[in-house]
Parts: structure tokens; sequence; C-alpha cells
């Protein structure tokens, strides 16, 4: 989050504490949220306090909100796996429409040509290595190191597909 989001931050914990029928925040409990949370986008903590709330009746810890973010980039690497395993068993090696997240991950594993030329037998420590990388690259786009949205030709060249 950046510094603009501290209000409508503090409105949400201060939202959630009425939800929840709990006495407002104190500042020192609002700022050690801030601090265990500002790595996260506004949004993403703002949907895990939705989805906390859905599922529970009391009001969440600091690590609770966390995993409801970081379960859903794992998540999400998984599904995406899924994609690319598809892509690749169909003979598609075009990333055209995935994400920043999903090129750096390639990119650790040794990019989709390679990953196209990986043994069945390989195949589940390859997607546990995406999955760790992807979760990494979705806390660099987190913290604004690098862009959600890829420059496509330049993350075609960094994933391998360099024919």
């Amino acid at each position: 989050m950046q510094q603009t989001d501290k209000q409508p931050f503090m409105e949400l914990m201060l939202a959630g504490c009425a939800v929840y029928d709990r006495k407002p925040m104190e500042k020192p409990a609002l700022q050690m949220y801030w601090k265990l949370l500002e790595r996260f986008s506004l949004d993403e903590v703002q949907a895990a306090m939705h989805r906390h709330m859905e599922a529970s009746a009391w009001f969440p810890k600091p690590a609770e909100l966390i995993a409801q973010i970081e379960g859903r980039a794992g998540e999400n690497a998984n599904n995406i796996w899924s994609q690319i395993i598809t892509k690749l068993e169909s003979g598609d090696y075009d990333l055209t429409g995935f994400d920043n997240r999903t090129v750096q991950a390639l990119q650790s594993i040794g990019g989709i040509k390679q990953l196209g030329r990986t043994s069945y037998a390989t195949l589940d420590f390859k997607r546990k290595a995406f999955i760790e990388a992807y979760e990494a690259a979705d806390g660099a786009v987190n913290r604004g190191e690098i862009p959600a949205i890829p420059n496509l030709t330049s993350s075609l060249k960094l994933v391998g597909n360099d024919e």
C-alpha cells in the first residue's frame, strides 16, 4: 500500500471493528496492522477482509489476512500452471495474456521451451518450483518492484521463446 492508502485502510479496519461489535482499534494497533500489511495493495487487503468476514465470526488477526492474500497467490499459481501445461500439451508456446508474475516464474524455472522438454517424471518438481517463484513474483508486484502487466515482446524473450 502507499501512503495515500492509510486513510482508506484505517476506515476499513474501523469498519471491521464495527461489524464485529468490537471497540475501535487504538493507534498502536492500527500502526501494527499497517506495518504488517503494507506490502500488499489496498485492494488485496480489502478483498482479504471481505473474504474473512464471509467465513469468520471473529475480527481477523494480521496473520489471517496475510494468509488470505498469500493463499490466493498459491491458488492462482496452480491454476496458471494448469493453463501452461494445457498450452504445452497442444504445442502452444505463446505466452500472450500471461502477466509478469507468470513470466518471472517461468523464467526462474528455465523458460517455456525448457519446460516443454521436461519429462513427466520431473514435472511435479517444476510445478513446485514454479509455484514458489510465482508467489515470490507476486510479492514483488505487490511491493511495486515489477509491474503486473508485461511488455510482451521482452517477456517472450525472457522465458526462452527465442525463435
